[in-house]
């Protein structure tokens, strides 16, 4: 079981890659606390710098942490 999970890390480290991914920000966005990202925001735009195994993870964690971040 250990195993399976320490396997599942190291092909995951292995296979992730640095994406770039654009997004509009909503207007009045706010952000709080520490960014787990390398973020540009001008205006309405943003550009973030993540690592992820794919380009849809990456998009995912972008728009779920922005989404949290408007709660």
């Amino acid at each position: 079981m250990a195993s399976e999970t320490i396997n599942q890390v190291i092909h995951r480290m292995k296979n992730m890659r640095e994406y770039i991914v654009n997004v509009d920000i909503p207007e009045g966005f706010q952000l709080n606390g520490v960014m787990p990202f390398d973020a540009n925001i001008n205006g309405s735009k943003g550009r973030f710098k993540i690592y992820a195994v794919s380009k849809e993870e990456a998009e995912q964690r972008i728009n779920e942490y922005l989404e949290k971040q408007q709660q």
